[in-house]
């Protein structure tokens, strides 16, 4: 299994997915709210039983071409951040150290997330 995401209407999450299992915004119109060139996209993510070294990606920018900021909302203990640097979804502990490698996050329910940035 890997990390899937899927996105809030009106994007559609019968595009085809790429090889991390991420559904992916394709053009511009599917952002749901855009301003000036700046664009808001959320949805909801769902761990596997084996987090991968350093993170789930990469991203690819939730469909954007330069990401702002994503929140994420803390579920059961962890905390959820996405790196820019490396385009990966990272994940916590309460003591705020990175889970270990391996470490099963299936029984997380889905995580709902907010991002925000670019559209092109």
């Amino acid at each position: 299994m890997a990390l899937t995401i899927y996105y809030d209407e009106p994007i559609n999450n019968t595009l085809a997915a790429d090889n991390n299992n991420i559904k992916l915004p394709i053009e511009p119109r599917n952002f749901s709210r855009t301003n000036n060139n700046f664009a808001t996209v959320s949805g909801t993510v769902t761990f596997d039983s084996s987090y991968p070294t350093g993170g789930y990606g990469p991203m690819n920018n939730f469909g954007m071409k330069k990401v702002a900021g994503v929140f994420f909302e803390d579920v059961n203990g962890y905390g959820v951040m996405y790196n820019r640097a490396t385009d990966k979804i990272q994940v916590f502990s309460t003591a705020g150290t990175e889970v270990a490698a391996a470490t099963n996050l299936s029984a997380l329910q889905a995580v709902y997330f907010e991002a925000k940035g670019r559209q092109y």
